[in-house]
């Protein structure tokens, strides 16, 4: 989802993560966009820690905070922020610019997002009860990157949050990790800006409910909801299967020949999200984040669902000797050279059972074998789980 809602494209659910690093996060009706509310403050520099040379005074003149799109109907509202010019050192990256966003009404503010890597874990979990978001790198040059932040609100309850009054949009941008290759350096604040915020009402139903099940390849998959933003849409559906092992469905988007899958993926039941409680339920939701920068304006409908699920069985204290014993007997066979032992242990008291690669062919290092074998622990189950979704 940045921590969203997600999961990342190595398989891993971010949300696994999040106790050493955290991720980043994403979260019918009328469509509507706001006359664009630009502010173009120029904060004090300042000097970034551990910066190369020890020195990083970026200039900021030219950095802009816009909103560049909103949206709002019976279920949630929705906006689209960018931020240009914003100073990232040469060779360095970052995971989003944004460290805190709310919305402020005249007796009542509404918190929607703070940095993920700068809360804890429980703050994480109470944010993306209610918020999807999305934070994304749309174009760099030498020393700067334009990002562009999206998200949506789904009400507590059904119900619309009490913000009475003119709205504004308080938007911080402090202080932020960036990395590269070997190091990693604290960026300076940018700023904090105060932007007026409306939402008016417009033609589309951008949120979809379509409680559609479909059974294929021994698996059912229900689609619950589906949100539509412009750059970024979040599919959330649950999927039930007779396995207790780690499961990793991929989400995809198909709209005009175009296809667009999930980056990264959120578990939402069972709850809490915990290793021994996921692995044994067989019912298990999930919220992907699919970005895709839809031309809503033209767009008729489209198609979402899932569209694979790896069932990954390479946790030593899941894998049987037998599952060993079979893996050995099938890779043994399809490439000639390359043996392999099973082996039994014990961590923490508890049995494992996992391999060993003893030999393998000349042409292939130990790296590549050991990959090699690890993959055939992982089964890929291919179906189509799909609803159609029309935007008129």
């Amino acid at each position: 989802m940045a921590l969203g809602r997600l999961r990342s494209n190595d398989g891993v659910p971010a949300m696994f993560r999040l106790g050493v690093q955290f991720l980043r996060l994403l979260i019918g009706g009328v469509f509507c966009l706001a006359g664009v509310a630009c502010s173009s403050l120029s904060p004090v520099r300042e000097t970034a820690s551990g910066s190369p040379g020890g020195m990083y005074n970026p200039a900021r003149e030219d950095l802009q905070v816009q909103i560049e799109w909103t949206y709002q109907d019976q279920s949630r509202f929705a906006m689209e922020v960018s931020i240009k010019h914003y100073p990232v050192p040469r060779g360095f990256r970052l995971r989003c610019p944004l460290t805190q966003l709310e919305i402020q009404s005249a007796d009542n503010n509404l918190l929607l997002y703070r940095n993920p890597d700068q809360i804890e874990l429980n703050e994480f979990y109470a944010l993306t009860q209610n918020n999807y978001w999305y934070c994304s790198k749309q174009a760099e040059g030498d020393g700067f990157a334009d990002y562009l932040f999206s998200l949506s609100h789904f009400y507590q309850a059904g119900l619309a949050p009490k913000l009475n009054g003119p709205l504004s949009l308080s938007l911080e941008l402090g202080e932020v990790r960036a990395t590269n290759s070997v190091s990693t350096i604290t960026l300076p604040a940018a700023g904090a800006y105060n932007i007026p915020l409306q939402f008016q009402p417009a033609a589309k139903n951008l949120t979809r409910f379509p409680s559609s099940e479909i059974e294929d390849q021994a698996v059912a998959v229900q689609i619950q909801k589906i949100t539509v933003n412009p750059s970024v849409t979040w599919l959330d559906a649950c999927l039930e299967t007779q396995d207790h092992h780690l499961w990793r469905p991929t989400a995809e988007l198909i709209y005009d020949s175009q296809e667009a899958y999930s980056t990264e993926w959120l578990p939402t039941y069972p709850f809490p999200f915990d290793r021994n409680t996921t692995l044994q339920s067989t019912h298990r939701c999930y919220s992907f984040t699919i970005p895709f920068a839809f031309p809503l304006g033209s767009a008729s409908s489209f198609r979402a669902g899932i569209n694979q699920v790896q069932i990954d069985n390479t946790d030593s204290g899941l894998v049987t000797m037998q599952d060993c014993e079979s893996v050995k007997q099938t890779m043994e066979v399809l490439h000639p050279g390359l043996k392999i032992h099973c082996i039994e242990f014990k961590l923490r008291g508890e049995q494992q059972h996992w391999f060993e690669v003893i030999s393998r062919p000349s042409d292939m290092s130990a790296e590549d074998a050991y990959t090699l074998v690890k993959s055939a622990f992982i089964r890929t189950i291919v179906g189509s789980w799909f609803v159609e979704i029309s935007l008129k």
